[in-house]
């Protein structure tokens, strides 16, 4: 096996020791694969003239798409309710306040 056809397997053993060392997943993950795309450049595994495709294919095909803009907006909401206790108890409260449906007389209310 050549040098660049281990290049992945060399790339996942240093993603591994960069995450047990500590360092947070976001500088980790971003220094990685942009150290390797340099690096594949340098050994001609990476062609940089295919790179300026990738900002087209994401603004173009994905944002079009409107079932994946909205995802991060429910994740926002998620979060927000999440840390949001009162906010949260009243939207349950709201839900338990919701006549029963199904057969037969609804109960009445307690004074």
């Amino acid at each position: 096996m050549t040098f660049i056809e281990l290049l992945p397997i060399f790339m996942f053993v240093v993603l591994g020791l960069l995450l047990f060392s500590g360092y947070p997943v976001a500088f980790v993950l971003g220094g990685i694969g942009l150290g390797f795309a340099v690096l594949g450049d340098m050994l001609g595994a990476l062609n940089w003239a295919r790179m300026t495709v990738l900002p087209n294919r994401i603004y173009g095909g994905t944002m079009e798409n409107l079932v994946l803009v909205a995802i991060p907006m429910f994740i926002f909401m998620g979060t927000m309710l999440e840390r949001s206790a009162p906010l949260a108890t009243s939207c349950t409260r709201c839900r338990c306040a919701d006549p029963p449906r199904g057969r037969g007389p609804s109960p009445s209310p307690s004074r």
